[in-house]
């Protein structure tokens, strides 16, 4: 199954914190894949801290790989 065809379905699953929905219809709204990407991510990170999905759980539902929804790294300033 196409991941895609799921998050219009995810939108108005109450079971799915508003959050993540907010970050599924974000992803939906932007023409760059990779912001929609990242906000498809976001939208997992939050699965995965909220709902105690495995992060392979959470990818496959929002159409990410596992590895994206490790939380973006900053490098601490000197």
């Amino acid at each position: 199954m196409n991941t895609w065809s799921l998050v219009p379905m995810l939108l108005v699953e109450s079971a799915i914190p508003a959050d993540a929905r907010r970050a599924l219809h974000a992803s939906l709204l932007v023409r760059d894949a990779r912001r929609a990407r990242a906000a498809r991510a976001l939208a997992g990170r939050m699965l995965v801290a909220e709902r105690c999905l495995t992060p392979e759980e959470a990818g496959e539902l929002v159409g990410v790989d596992p590895g994206d929804l490790q939380p973006p790294r900053v490098p601490l300033a000197a």
